[in-house]
């Protein structure tokens, strides 16, 4: 197998997702807006929410920031770095990967990931939800993006104008490996439908 991330770090910093993915869709809308304000009505007032993948930091942490909450994002691209900083000058953006980092325990009172978690090799998965749980506090929430093609790794020559890899499980592992986790699901539901561009499985669990 590739070292996805290698691929996935040097597509982000030569490609263009901002153009290819964000232009047109830097106000959240349907979908997401629905998911993130079910939420945001959970959470205590500026509370803090950390973005684990959080690229340009629009349009979500630039949501998160105009409601008041405390948002910390982390992304291995320093070009999205840069620019997330620039985006929301309110939230605290950091450069590293975010299967690195380590808050104390019950620093957060939910964590997000919107499109990146698909891209670390998949048998990491279970160590991050269990890392998660433990940077949360006491009924903290997730709310993640995840894949559904369910490959051990994926490749694509030419994504957003870079080469670019993925790994995922099937949406039932998935449920099985935020429950083993120590999370109760309170969504699961599908964006768009197979063979659609955009079709990804999104859940908001939580901590049991």
């Amino acid at each position: 197998m590739e070292d996805i991330r290698k691929i996935v770090k040097e597509g982000y910093e030569k490609g263009n997702y901002e153009r290819a993915f964000r232009i047109n869709k830097m106000k959240l809308k349907g979908f997401e807006l629905s998911l993130i304000k079910s939420l945001c009505k959970t959470l205590p007032r500026k509370g803090k929410i950390l973005d684990l993948g959080c690229g340009l930091g629009v349009p979500y942490d630039k949501y998160f920031a105009t409601k008041g909450f405390n948002v910390t994002g982390i992304d291995f691209s320093k070009k999205h770095i840069s620019k997330a900083r620039k985006n929301v000058p309110e939230a605290r953006f950091i450069y590293k990967d975010f299967t690195k980092v380590n808050f104390k325990a019950a620093t957060f009172d939910a964590v997000v990931s919107f499109y990146a978690i698909f891209h670390i090799p998949r048998k990491e998965n279970r160590g991050l939800f269990l890392r998660i749980n433990k940077m949360l506090k006491p009924n903290g929430k997730i709310l993640v993006s995840l894949g559904t093609g369910g490959e051990a790794y994926g490749f694509e020559k030419n994504w957003a104008g870079a080469p670019m890899a993925w790994s995922t499980y099937k949406p039932k592992e998935y449920k099985s490996i935020i429950r083993g986790a120590g999370f109760k699901i309170a969504k699961a539901v599908f964006e768009g439908k197979p063979g659609d561009e955009e079709y990804h499985f999104w859940v908001l669990a939580k901590k049991d």
